[in-house]
C-alpha cells in the first residue's frame, strides 16, 4: 500500500519522458487503487506518443505468473492484479523485501522491456 512513482524503463530507447516524471500508482488500504498518468507502452511503436492512463478500481494480491531458473523448477512470482477501468492488468513485485517496487513487463520477459515503480 502508498503511492509509487515511476523510477525507469526499459522499453523505449533514450531520456525519460517529460510526461513520465510525473507517472504515480496510488494503492489504498481498502484495495482500491488509482493509477495517473501512465505511459501507455504496451507497444513500442508508442513510445513516443504521450497517450497516458489514468483509472482507478480493486486491486488484489495473487500469483501474476512464474520465473524459471532453466532447470525446470519454476517459482511463483507474486504481485497485484487489477480490474477496474483498465480491464484486468497485471503488475510483478521486484525486491527480496518490502518495500517492493512495482515492474510492469511488457512482451517475452526474456526481453527485459519493463516499467519500474518506486514507493514513495
Amino acid at each position: 500500500m502508498g503511492t509509487y512513482e515511476f523510477e525507469r524503463q526499459t522499453v523505449c530507447e533514450g531520456d525519460v519522458l517529460p510526461f513520465e516524471k510525473h507517472a504515480i500508482i496510488v494503492l489504498n488500504r481498502d484495495g482500491a487503487f488509482q493509477m495517473k498518468n501512465v505511459p501507455d507502452l504496451t507497444d513500442r511503436q508508442a513510445c513516443r506518443g504521450k497517450k497516458l492512463i489514468t483509472a482507478s478500481g480493486k486491486w488484489t494480491i495473487e500469483t501474476v505468473g512464474s520465473i524459471d531458473n532453466g532447470w525446470g523448477d519454476p517459482k511463483s512470482a507474486w504481485g497485484l492484479a487489477l480490474t477496474g477501468d483498465t480491464g484486468n492488468l497485471s503488475i510483478g513485485f521486484m525486491g527480496d523485501e518490502a518495500p517492493y517496487k512495482l515492474i510492469f513487463t511488457y512482451g517475452d520477459p526474456d526481453e527485459g522491456a519493463v516499467m519500474i515503480f518506486s514507493r514513495k
